[in-house]
């Protein structure tokens, strides 16, 4: 399988009945997190298994943009 790379924020942390955790990310609706939505929801589709790695950006313009994007679809009527 080849990598899967995005950026994107945080939503929401939450830990669930049965004691897992659940991660929700927000990715802006550019090509490249298209293709990535889209190989994830084949993994969804699949029951593939996920090795995450994160890491927070460098670069102070790519971490303004993405958290920036997000603000943009909270108002634009977004839901979680």
């Amino acid at each position: 399988m080849t990598h899967i790379s995005f950026i994107a924020s945080v939503w929401k942390v939450q830990t669930l009945a049965d004691g897992g955790i659940r991660a929700t990310f927000d990715l802006a609706g550019d090509d490249k997190n298209m293709i990535a939505m889209i190989e994830l929801a084949a993994c969804q589709i699949h029951g593939v298994a996920l090795d995450i790695i994160a890491s927070s950006l460098k670069n102070s313009k790519d971490q303004h943009n993405a958290v920036s994007k997000r603000s943009k679809w909270e108002s634009q009527g977004a839901t979680s």
